[in-house]
Formats: C-alpha cells, sequence, structure tokens
C-alpha cells in the first residue's frame, strides 16, 4: 500500500504499545490502563522480553468469582458489597496470575495482510509487533486495521 507516496509497512502503522512490569499487581495493571487510556498492556520481564499480554477482560474476569462466572441466575444475587469484597481481595494479585502468557507476535518485517490473517487465526484483536531480536517495538490493535481498510475504501479520514 501507498500512503503520501510511500510503501506502507507495519512499522509506518503499529502504535507505541503501553507496558508494565511481570512483577506488576492487579491494582498497578488497572492504574496504568486508567491513566493510559487504554484496554491492554504488554507484560514484560526485567530484560524488557514480552511474557504477557492483559487486557480489561482479564481484570474483570479476574475479580469476579469463578462460581459465578458462568451462572446468570446466581449472578442476579449478587451485590454491590460483593462485587466490592472481590475487587479488594483481587487488588494484590500478580499480573502473571491473569494474563494472557507469550501472546501470539508479528515480527515488524511482516507485511500488513499477514499480521490481519494472523490476528483473525489468532483470536487476537492486539498483536505485539517485534524486531528479529524478539524485543517490543509496537503494537497493531483493530484501530490500525481498520484505517488500513478505510484507507483502502478511500475514506480520506483514515491514519489523520
Amino acid at each position: 500500500m501507498v500512503i503520501d507516496g510511500k510503501t506502507t509497512t507495519i512499522e509506518d502503522i503499529m502504535r507505541q504499545p503501553t507496558t508494565i512490569g511481570n512483577d506488576a499487581i492487579l491494582q498497578d495493571v488497572l492504574t496504568k490502563m486508567i491513566v493510559k487510556k487504554t484496554n491492554s498492556l504488554l507484560v514484560l520481564d526485567k530484560d524488557q522480553k514480552l511474557v504477557g499480554i492483559v487486557n480489561a477482560g482479564s481484570v474483570i474476569a479476574r475479580v469476579v468469582p469463578d462460581y459465578l462466572e458462568d451462572d446468570t441466575i446466581a449472578a442476579r444475587f449478587a451485590t454491590e458489597d460483593m462485587f466490592k469484597e472481590e475487587v479488594n481481595k483481587s487488588s494484590n494479585v500478580p499480573v502473571s496470575e491473569f494474563m494472557n502468557a507469550q501472546p501470539n507476535t508479528v515480527k515488524v518485517t511482516s507485511s500488513i495482510m499477514e499480521a490481519a490473517i494472523f490476528a483473525l487465526s489468532k483470536k487476537q484483536v492486539r498483536v505485539p509487533v517485534v524486531n528479529d531480536e524478539n524485543e517490543v517495538v509496537g503494537l497493531l490493535t483493530r484501530t490500525e486495521f481498520k484505517q488500513m481498510i478505510g484507507h483502502y475504501m478511500g475514506i480520506k479520514e483514515s491514519f489523520k
């Protein structure tokens, strides 16, 4: 694809990821998500290597008791106090207990079509982008894919 006269690569459209250390707890994760206004964080170890991804869904799942997760009838009887109690019990849980460990990645040299197919086949809407040394260099989300599709459809507001 050509945008502004040059061929577009993953590197051109990826966003800078928001990251957090693998020593974080749920409260750290949620604080960073709220402050950075994002729904996902890439989890890095002390060597800055990707070890997981955490999203808002996994935070919510962590504070909902397992016995209520699939029981819509019992959930009707759950109170706000019960929810608050579960939140308080979960605030110090390590990110390693609720992150998606070792998420699938694409290389920065991959084609945009390869990345789109990868995202679909893995059912992973946030795709970390790594370099040849497997260091995180970016992130592709639904937004970047929508912008690419919009560009090809001639939607002028794409990539603005």
